[in-house]
């Protein structure tokens, strides 16, 4: 569409898009983790969301093409995370001005790159969006069960993509199932999910794990809404809702 622009670089061996309506802000930038079970998922993709994002925020949005399991399993994904921070970090942006996001897998990564960048005592962005985030690959909440029925994403598929990444790792290890870390000392994080999806269940986890630990947490979860809806961007209107929410979050700290 003529309305967006993509521009392709890389960053080291991660390919790597800026992705921007026109006369979006040139400061302040989304860094977006996509979704994808940690096994899926192309730039060419995945450009849906971040395309939603800039649309509705008036930023750029950096998308990156982390390695995939099995061929890469965890650390893999998180490592090139990380780079990529690194890179916006010595590329001119300040910290400040970057709201990290991701949806699904992507989610879980996003808390899980908050925890690292934490480790490395790296100034953290100034907020995290996280839509429908995957941040229990023990695979145990309770919605699996009771929400199956609405969402073909079946707990055997789960099970296999988190074996996949995790390989010889814990399950629990909570850089891969962040629904077990502590997470303290992380910034604002909005967190969306959909009332009806099989993984309602990690939002709701991951949200009362961070209240507990002092974050500034805002859960939202959309009724009758399936795993991440904002794939429906501006048309459906509890997904436009959800993007306007981000807008308004975000810029409540950029």
């Amino acid at each position: 569409s003529k309305d967006v622009s993509i521009e392709r670089f890389k960053i080291g061996h991660i390919s790597a898009e800026w992705i921007s309506i026109p006369g979006a802000n040139e400061e302040k930038v989304f860094f977006n983790l996509f979704g994808g079970g940690y096994v899926m998922g192309t730039l060419e993709s995945r450009r849906w969301i971040p395309y939603h994002l800039s649309r509705a925020t008036h930023l750029r949005c950096l998308n990156i093409e982390y390695r995939l399991a099995p061929e890469y399993p965890f650390p893999a994904a998180l490592d090139d995370s990380i780079k990529s921070y690194k890179w916006l970090l010595s590329n001119g942006f300040d910290s400040k001005n970057i709201i990290i996001c991701g949806e699904s897998a992507g989610g879980g990564l996003t808390i899980a790159t908050l925890l690292k960048l934490k480790v490395f005592k790296l100034p953290l962005p100034a907020a995290g969006v996280l839509m429908s985030p995957w941040a229990d690959l023990t695979v145990s909440g309770k919605s699996l069960l009771g929400n199956q029925k609405f969402e073909p994403l079946m707990i055997e598929g789960l099970k296999s993509m988190a074996k996949s990444y995790a390989q010889k790792e814990s399950l629990s290890n909570p850089l891969i199932s962040p629904v077990f870390a502590d997470l303290k000392g992380l910034p604002p994080l909005l967190i969306q999910a959909g009332g009806i999806e099989a993984l309602v269940d990690d939002s709701i986890s991951l949200a009362e794990r961070a209240k507990t630990a002092g974050v500034d947490v805002k859960l939202e979860v959309f009724e009758n809404m399936t795993h991440v809806f904002q794939n429906f961007g501006l048309e459906l209107s509890e997904s436009r809702k959800a993007f306007e929410s981000v807008n308004e979050f975000i810029h409540k700290y950029i």
